[in-house]
């Protein structure tokens, strides 16, 4: 009697085909289920990202901010439904030709890129069967540090550059003036949540946890979770120190800042999101690290020198941090990993497949990344920049100066999200018609508000006092009259000025 092979690929197959047929094909139902629960948990960032954003805005703009970020889901899920999906994964020997572009960034910026570098017909794609690799081993970025990211973070920038800062940002001579969030718990809550989606989103990404042969990817799902981990603990101390270090050398006193901790947190899991599966733990810490030193210097620069504001730092966590890791990827990514992701030869089954450059291989990667950081930029800003700037000329990217002044939950959302709370709302403001002269450039996103009062009314309250203190001069006599309407000095301010501050 012949003896059996237990390693041959016959012996392993017929094992195999019984597992399967005994578990009634459980591993698709599985990795269908893994892939859902992960689904889910990435829904979940999308309220971290209304929270993170509501707690870093002013209070008058909550009900807008929450509006933008549902439409974000729906109108997204619309566009992505109706042709999102096709330009990321059709077959381009078998899609139609026609088609109309609506919701601009889901259903075309989004999806052709993630054609060109996910699709296995894909120009940059690393698992491109319809021709050679890019630069000899196409563009490694699995989980989307740049096509997701990135993209979102170009596209803040554009829209931000076209519609200019809010009124009071920076003064006349261009210098950025505070303008704090006004909840640091809703902040730090959507920090957390975004942190619990990555958990959804970078293993996730992986697709399943069993290989239809019934071996086991849990592993490559753990490292998942692991880099997200160390990205997002080395990220927040990190930035966190640097913080530390840059406030005490520059004031004298050292500010624990939580802001800058929980972008460091982000911009760490960012980082280490497109090879998350492919990075040891010392270098996910390290990719952390990398992203905790950026924060700092890439918000001064977009505030300071680009002159953008950026209320959530969207550009430096996701258009920097994706780019970062993006390059990243291409420098730190572990053979055995890449082998274990990728197999270990390109599509071709002959040419090698190549890794981190940092870790013993040629820069192929890493150029082909270069290239594709480029593309990512160039891309997203030619499409996002010219699209919020149609959308300025027919005056559908910003609400009116004074609609802005007095709150956008007020002009245009039908009152406040903190009804009774009105003194928290820094609306009202000096020289409405432009014609104070405060030091600030009203042109140009200033508008003389003092947001140091904390007594502040709305302009409304100011208005309706004008039309009382009308009223009650149209009723004294003529001499009276004359004299209650000639401004007196009182120390330097006339009583209207006295009139303004009382309210």
């Amino acid at each position: 009697m012949a003896s059996l092979d237990y390693n041959s690929t016959d012996f392993q197959e017929a094992v195999a085909a019984v597992v399967e047929a005994k578990t009634y094909n459980w591993i698709a139902d599985i990795n269908t289920s893994f892939l859902l629960t992960s689904g889910y948990l990435v829904f979940m960032m999308q309220l971290g990202f209304a929270l993170v954003t509501v707690g870093a805005i002013q209070a008058k703009s909550v009900k807008s901010v929450c509006l933008k970020n549902l439409m974000d889901v729906c109108a997204g899920g619309v566009g992505y439904f109706l042709f999102g999906y096709a330009f990321a994964y059709g077959d381009p020997q078998s899609c139609d030709e026609g088609g109309t572009y609506a919701l601009w960034l889901t259903m075309w910026v989004y999806p052709v890129l993630t054609h060109w570098v996910w699709s296995t017909s894909g120009w940059a794609s690393p698992t491109r069967t319809t021709g050679g690799l890019f630069i000899g081993s196409g563009v490694y970025d699995t989980v989307g540090s740049g096509a997701v990211h990135a993209v979102g973070g170009w596209a803040g920038l554009a829209g931000a550059m076209v519609a200019g800062p809010r009124l009071g940002r920076f003064d006349r001579a261009g210098k950025p003036r505070p303008m704090p969030g006004h909840n640091s718990v809703f902040y730090i809550a959507g920090v957390l949540l975004l942190w619990f989606g990555f958990y959804g989103f970078n293993p996730g990404t992986m697709g399943m946890i069993i290989e239809p042969t019934g071996s086991s990817f849990g592993m490559v799902v753990a490292r998942c979770a692991m880099s997200t981990t160390m990205g997002a603990c080395f990220g927040g101390c990190t930035a966190l120190l640097v913080m530390l270090c840059y406030t005490k050398l520059k004031t004298g006193h050292a500010l624990w800042d939580l802001t800058m901790s929980g972008n460091g947190a982000l911009t760490g899991m960012v980082v280490i999101t497109s090879g998350c599966a492919t990075f040891e733990p010392w270098a996910s810490a390290l990719g952390g690290i990398v992203g905790g030193l950026i924060v700092l210097p890439s918000s001064l620069f977009v505030l300071h020198v680009l002159k953008v504001d950026d209320p959530v730092d969207a550009v430096t966590v996701h258009a920097i941090g994706g780019s970062v890791g993006v390059l990243f990827y291409a420098l730190m990514a572990s053979k055995n990993y890449v082998y274990e992701l990728y197999g270990s030869t390109a599509p071709d089954g002959v040419s090698p497949r190549h890794y981190g450059w940092f870790r013993g291989d040629t820069p192929h990667v890493l150029g082909a990344n270069v290239v594709w950081c480029c593309v990512l930029f160039g891309w997203t800003m030619g499409m996002m920049y010219p699209f919020f700037w149609i959308l300025k000329k027919f005056d559908m990217l910003r609400i009116s100066r004074e609609e802005e002044l007095a709150g956008v939950d007020v002009s245009a959302h039908g009152g406040h999200a903190y009804p009774g709370m009105e003194d928290v709302y820094n609306s009202e403001l000096k020289g409405l018609d432009g014609s104070t002269d405060d030091g600030l450039d009203h042109k140009n996103g200033s508008n003389g508000m003092d947001y140091s009062l904390g007594n502040i009314r709305l302009q409304g309250q100011v208005d309706q006092l004008k039309d009382e203190v009308a009223k009650l001069t149209a009723l004294l006599p003529a001499s009276l009259s004359k004299a209650a309407a000639t401004p007196s000095k009182m120390n330097g301010r006339t009583s209207r000025d006295a009139a303004g501050m009382l309210v």
